[in-house]
């Protein structure tokens, strides 16, 4: 009877073995659309700050470096964002 309100407080996870703890795991609790809506805005959102920042510094840019400067902004910002460790 003790293994199982043990088994009860155990997180759900996808990983194996489904009996270990994972400490901090959280399950996802929106859905794709909410998750693909919240990247592309910070996506629109980034590209218009940086378009803005480029056009007021440098205005004569072409613009295939004004795309690879974008480029360079949104990789760089992904690997912060994917890479930190909440702290």
């Amino acid at each position: 009877m003790e293994m199982v309100r043990n088994a009860s407080k155990i997180a759900v996870h996808p990983y194996y073995p489904l009996e270990v703890e994972i400490a901090g795991y959280l399950a996802n609790d929106q859905g794709v659309v909410s998750l693909l809506s919240q990247f592309f805005g910070g996506c629109a959102v980034l590209f218009y700050a940086t378009y803005l920042v480029v056009k007021r510094f440098h205005p004569q840019l072409p613009r295939h470096e004004l795309i690879t400067v974008m480029w360079f902004v949104l990789s760089k910002s992904r690997f912060l964002v994917n890479e930190s460790d909440g702290g």
